[in-house]
Protein backbone atom coordinates (compact mmCIF):
# COMPACT_ATOMS: atom_id res chain seq x y z
CA UNK A 1 0.00 0.00 0.00
CA UNK A 2 2.72 2.57 0.67
CA UNK A 3 4.83 2.39 -2.27
CA UNK A 4 1.33 2.03 -4.02
CA UNK A 5 0.69 5.42 -3.22
CA UNK A 6 3.95 6.84 -3.23
CA UNK A 7 4.06 5.66 -6.81
CA UNK A 8 0.91 7.00 -7.98
CA UNK A 9 2.26 10.65 -6.14
CA UNK A 10 5.44 10.77 -7.96
CA UNK A 11 3.82 9.96 -11.48
CA UNK A 12 4.37 12.95 -14.07
CA UNK A 13 6.67 14.40 -11.44
CA UNK A 14 10.17 14.89 -12.31
CA UNK A 15 12.39 13.21 -10.43
CA UNK A 16 16.36 13.34 -9.74
CA UNK A 17 18.80 10.71 -8.17
CA UNK A 18 21.55 9.53 -7.38
CA UNK A 19 22.97 6.18 -6.98
CA UNK A 20 24.50 5.95 -3.55
CA UNK A 21 25.68 2.66 -2.39
CA UNK A 22 27.32 2.37 1.65
CA UNK A 23 30.06 0.31 2.61
CA UNK A 24 30.75 -0.31 6.30
CA UNK A 25 28.59 -2.29 7.80
CA UNK A 26 26.58 -2.47 10.46
CA UNK A 27 28.93 -1.61 12.85
CA UNK A 28 29.36 1.35 10.52
CA UNK A 29 25.48 2.17 10.27
CA UNK A 30 25.36 2.38 14.40
CA UNK A 31 28.63 4.34 14.75
CA UNK A 32 27.67 6.69 11.95
CA UNK A 33 31.13 5.88 9.95
CA UNK A 34 30.06 4.61 6.69
CA UNK A 35 31.41 5.42 3.41
CA UNK A 36 28.83 6.60 0.93
CA UNK A 37 29.97 6.42 -2.74
CA UNK A 38 27.27 8.74 -4.93
CA UNK A 39 26.80 8.84 -8.79
CA UNK A 40 24.99 11.32 -10.43
CA UNK A 41 24.35 14.66 -11.09
CA UNK A 42 27.05 16.94 -9.50
CA UNK A 43 24.84 19.41 -8.49
CA UNK A 44 22.36 17.08 -6.64
CA UNK A 45 25.46 15.29 -4.89
CA UNK A 46 26.73 18.66 -3.57
CA UNK A 47 23.05 19.33 -2.64
CA UNK A 48 22.56 16.02 -0.94
CA UNK A 49 25.96 16.42 1.00
CA UNK A 50 24.14 17.25 4.07
CA UNK A 51 22.00 14.43 4.94
CA UNK A 52 24.75 12.20 3.48
CA UNK A 53 27.13 13.89 6.06
CA UNK A 54 24.10 12.90 8.57
CA UNK A 55 24.91 9.17 8.75
CA UNK A 56 28.47 8.31 6.95
CA UNK A 57 31.64 9.55 7.63
CA UNK A 58 33.12 9.65 4.20
CA UNK A 59 31.31 10.87 1.14
CA UNK A 60 32.86 10.16 -2.27
CA UNK A 61 31.52 11.47 -5.99
CA UNK A 62 32.33 8.87 -7.90
CA UNK A 63 30.59 10.32 -11.10
CA UNK A 64 28.08 11.82 -13.17
CA UNK A 65 26.43 8.07 -14.31
CA UNK A 66 24.46 6.27 -12.27
CA UNK A 67 25.72 2.82 -12.12
CA UNK A 68 29.60 4.27 -11.49
CA UNK A 69 28.98 4.32 -7.46
CA UNK A 70 27.62 0.59 -8.03
CA UNK A 71 30.62 -0.22 -9.66
CA UNK A 72 32.88 1.32 -6.87
CA UNK A 73 30.54 -0.71 -4.25
CA UNK A 74 31.02 -4.42 -5.94
CA UNK A 75 34.49 -3.97 -6.49
CA UNK A 76 35.19 -3.15 -3.26
CA UNK A 77 33.87 -6.38 -1.76
CA UNK A 78 35.51 -8.26 -4.24
CA UNK A 79 38.61 -6.85 -2.88
CA UNK A 80 36.97 -7.47 0.60
CA UNK A 81 36.16 -11.05 0.10
CA UNK A 82 39.36 -11.84 -1.66
CA UNK A 83 40.92 -10.23 1.84
CA UNK A 84 38.86 -12.26 4.15
CA UNK A 85 39.35 -15.57 2.01
CA UNK A 86 43.16 -15.54 1.34
CA UNK A 87 43.82 -14.20 5.46
CA UNK A 88 41.89 -17.05 6.12
CA UNK A 89 44.23 -19.55 4.38
CA UNK A 90 47.25 -17.59 5.52
CA UNK A 91 45.67 -17.33 9.45
CA UNK A 92 45.27 -21.10 8.89
CA UNK A 93 48.97 -21.91 7.63
CA UNK A 94 50.22 -19.55 10.38
CA UNK A 95 48.03 -21.73 13.01
CA UNK A 96 49.87 -24.87 11.52
CA UNK A 97 52.74 -24.11 12.85
CA UNK A 98 51.89 -22.66 16.45
CA UNK A 99 51.10 -18.74 15.90
CA UNK A 100 48.66 -17.00 17.58
CA UNK A 101 45.95 -15.00 15.40
CA UNK A 102 46.75 -12.08 17.47
CA UNK A 103 50.00 -12.50 16.65
CA UNK A 104 50.51 -12.83 13.29
CA UNK A 105 47.57 -9.95 13.19
CA UNK A 106 50.10 -7.88 14.84
CA UNK A 107 53.20 -8.32 12.57
CA UNK A 108 51.06 -8.64 9.38
CA UNK A 109 49.21 -4.94 10.06
CA UNK A 110 52.80 -3.30 10.05
CA UNK A 111 53.64 -5.04 7.23
CA UNK A 112 52.98 -5.06 3.48
CA UNK A 113 50.46 -7.92 4.02
CA UNK A 114 47.84 -5.49 6.01
CA UNK A 115 44.50 -6.01 5.12
CA UNK A 116 40.61 -5.37 5.85
CA UNK A 117 40.32 -8.74 7.19
CA UNK A 118 43.80 -8.98 9.42
CA UNK A 119 43.04 -5.36 10.57
CA UNK A 120 39.15 -5.61 11.57
CA UNK A 121 37.78 -8.98 11.54
CA UNK A 122 40.11 -11.22 12.52
CA UNK A 123 40.88 -9.45 15.69
CA UNK A 124 37.54 -8.27 16.37
CA UNK A 125 35.40 -11.48 14.62
CA UNK A 126 37.51 -14.36 14.77
CA UNK A 127 40.44 -14.72 16.77
CA UNK A 128 37.38 -13.61 19.41
CA UNK A 129 34.95 -16.32 17.99
CA UNK A 130 32.19 -14.01 17.57
CA UNK A 131 31.68 -14.52 14.15
CA UNK A 132 29.71 -11.26 13.88
CA UNK A 133 30.69 -8.59 11.38
CA UNK A 134 26.83 -7.84 10.49
CA UNK A 135 27.71 -9.09 6.49
CA UNK A 136 26.03 -12.11 5.38
CA UNK A 137 28.20 -14.71 2.87
CA UNK A 138 24.65 -14.33 1.22
CA UNK A 139 25.47 -10.53 0.24
CA UNK A 140 29.26 -10.91 -0.37
CA UNK A 141 28.19 -13.14 -2.72
CA UNK A 142 25.48 -11.64 -4.45
CA UNK A 143 28.19 -8.74 -4.72
CA UNK A 144 30.78 -10.69 -5.92
CA UNK A 145 28.78 -12.22 -8.41
CA UNK A 146 27.98 -8.65 -9.74
CA UNK A 147 31.19 -7.90 -10.34
CA UNK A 148 32.34 -11.39 -11.88
CA UNK A 149 29.58 -10.65 -14.39
CA UNK A 150 29.88 -7.36 -15.68
CA UNK A 151 34.22 -8.50 -15.53
CA UNK A 152 33.21 -11.13 -17.84
CA UNK A 153 31.15 -8.49 -19.95
CA UNK A 154 33.52 -5.69 -20.74
CA UNK A 155 36.37 -8.46 -21.16
CA UNK A 156 38.60 -7.56 -18.23
CA UNK A 157 40.59 -10.22 -16.44
CA UNK A 158 39.23 -12.98 -13.82
CA UNK A 159 41.89 -14.94 -13.14
CA UNK A 160 41.53 -13.88 -9.72
CA UNK A 161 37.97 -13.26 -9.60
CA UNK A 162 36.51 -16.51 -10.63
CA UNK A 163 38.06 -18.45 -7.88
CA UNK A 164 37.21 -16.06 -5.00
CA UNK A 165 33.82 -16.49 -6.41
CA UNK A 166 34.02 -19.95 -6.73
CA UNK A 167 34.87 -20.09 -2.77
CA UNK A 168 32.06 -17.75 -1.76
CA UNK A 169 29.88 -19.57 -3.83
CA UNK A 170 31.18 -22.97 -2.21
CA UNK A 171 31.04 -21.44 1.09
CA UNK A 172 27.54 -19.72 0.66
CA UNK A 173 26.02 -23.27 -0.69
CA UNK A 174 27.79 -25.27 2.89
CA UNK A 175 26.23 -22.49 5.19
CA UNK A 176 23.65 -20.25 3.80
CA UNK A 177 23.69 -16.66 5.07
CA UNK A 178 26.26 -17.20 8.37
CA UNK A 179 28.25 -14.50 8.94
CA UNK A 180 31.05 -13.58 6.09
CA UNK A 181 34.08 -13.63 8.82
CA UNK A 182 32.82 -17.25 9.22
CA UNK A 183 34.52 -18.64 5.42
CA UNK A 184 37.74 -18.84 7.88
CA UNK A 185 35.26 -21.70 9.86
CA UNK A 186 34.42 -22.81 6.65
CA UNK A 187 37.99 -23.19 5.54
CA UNK A 188 39.47 -24.68 8.67
CA UNK A 189 36.57 -27.53 8.56
CA UNK A 190 37.56 -28.11 5.09
CA UNK A 191 41.39 -28.39 6.45
CA UNK A 192 39.95 -30.87 9.11
CA UNK A 193 38.62 -32.94 6.38
CA UNK A 194 41.28 -33.49 3.75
Amino acid sequence: NGCAEIVKNIVGHSIAYLDSPVSGGVKGAKAATLSVMCAGDQGLYQESLPVLQSFTAHQFYIGPKPGQAQVMKILNNFLSATALAASSEAVLYGLKHGLAIEQMCDVINVSTGVNSATRDKFPQQVATGQFNAGFSNALMLKDIELYLANCLEINTPVEVGRPIVNQWREFSDADPGVDATRIFSFKQQKDSNS
